[in-house]
């Protein structure tokens, strides 16, 4: 193919809403291997671990294949996935983590599922992983009080997670870091949000949704409600689509805080938020960054968020910079310069497109995008974007920004300004 004709072709994709990119799906032999051929009982109230792992480890001698677990509630401690294999969620069927105290986990954020150096891995069905996380959830603090996330995958390749729901996480739910070819779709992710609406209310600490750093990864379809970021990246990421997802509570679909390196060609397109506390969310610090390029949203709606759009790269800052729902930009715009260097972050080329929100609880505002005084943000567009929000948008440190058709209203419908510093 002509590089001439590479490009067109690309363009022309991007233009009707499509990838240029299709991550590849696992490739894995058709054999099935029931867990209840290698001693797993439904409802016995027994680890339910040596038999799945009896049927990973023989799916895996023939080459690889499925491993289906029927119909029915397993108590489970973890399971170390292999290459080729396809772990299958019966509908009816429920894998319940071992509680706390009975959980073997021998290191911080060791998988109920997952493994190393994988390839062609898939995690699929209608059934529920139940991760009986309340018990965990105090801990957060405690760096020496490890807590296992339920699937988790690093420099592996050929990965799929579909149809399964996953409930009250210790901690993460779908980890994969240093991968390539990513499909997460139709999931469904539940955690209670990480503050009290009232008092007594449950609370989860640190259960992202989905955390997926690497090349080719589409998130497609999902539902996602959980106490922390509903997605996030740490870098080292590029060739991102994330469509047609809804997201209730939680910290936003996110970048950072560490983007090693870089963060581009990331898409997210048709999504919903409602209750989110930040919609979308870039957020880094100088001591973590890397280059963040090639970014777009469109077409996104959201209701009862705190702040729709907060891009920032002074995620440890300090009062009086710290409260971003309210600061202004006489006060920001004094942080004060330091040296660029390697991991200073940089943001350009970000693009909303076909935006509206309704921020108006008693935390939000418009949004914030607030570059470092030594690392302005470069090629901002904002095109077609309705905010519905107390307080005005903010823009610090932003270089040339284009806004087309960018409006915010209070409640009352009056037009409030967006603010360049």
């Amino acid at each position: 193919m002509s590089t001439r004709f590479g490009i067109c072709c690309c363009a022309a994709l991007l233009a009707a809403g499509v990838s240029a990119f299709t991550p590849a799906l696992p490739v894995i032999p058709g054999g099935e291997y029931s867990v209840s051929d290698y001693g797993a009982a439904p409802g016995s109230g027994e680890d339910a671990a040596p038999a799945l792992q009896k049927a990973v480890d023989a799916a895996s001698a023939a080459g690889g294949g499925t491993v289906v677990v029927p119909k029915g509630e397993y108590l489970c401690g973890p399971v170390a996935l292999k290459n080729r294999i396809r772990i299958r969620l019966d509908e009816g069927a429920v894998l319940r983590l071992l509680p706390l105290g009975r959980y073997p986990i021998t290191s911080h954020r060791a998988p109920f599922l997952g493994g190393k150096h994988l390839s062609d891995v898939a995690l699929v069905g209608k059934g529920r992983i139940e991760g009986q996380g309340g018990p965990w959830w105090p801990h957060y603090k405690e760096k020496d009080f490890p807590r296992p996330v339920i699937f988790g995958v690093s420099a592996s390749a050929r990965i799929l997670v579909e149809g399964v729901t996953f409930v009250d996480a210790p901690m993460f739910n779908i980890a994969c870091s240093g991968v390539e070819d990513v499909t997460v779709r139709g999931v469904t992710v539940l955690a209670p949000p990480s503050h009290a609406e009232k008092e007594g209310d449950v609370v989860s600490h640190n259960t992202d949704a989905c955390d997926v750093s690497g090349r080719r990864i589409l998130i497609e379809d999902c539902y996602i409600s959980t106490g922390d970021d509903n997605y996030t990246t740490s870098g080292r990421t590029e060739d991102v689509l994330i469509r047609n997802c809804r997201f209730g509570t939680g910290h936003g679909l996110s970048m950072g805080s560490y983007q090693r390196e870089f963060v581009r060609n990331f898409t997210v397109e048709n999504c919903t938020f409602d209750g989110t506390e930040t919609a979308i969310r870039i957020k880094c610090d100088r001591d973590r960054g890397g280059e963040t390029s090639g970014i777009v949203y469109r077409d996104i709606t959201m209701k009862n968020v705190g702040i729709p759009i907060l891009i920032y790269g002074a995620y440890n800052a300090k009062k009086p910079y710290r409260s971003l729902w309210n600061a202004t930009g006489e006060v920001l715009s004094t942080y004060p310069e330091a040296p660029v260097t390697a991991t200073t972050p940089r943001y350009s080329d970000i693009t909303f497109k076909n935006l509206t929100a309704v921020a108006t609880t008693k935390k939000s505002r418009a949004g914030l995008i607030w570059g470092l005084p030594e690392a302005h943000v470069k090629g901002l567009m904002m095109e077609n974007v309705k905010i519905t929000s107390n307080r005005p948008l903010l823009l610090v440190n932003v270089d040339d920004p284009k806004l087309v058709d960018v409006e915010v209203r209070n409640e009352k419908g009056e037009v409030l300004p967006v603010e360049v510093k």
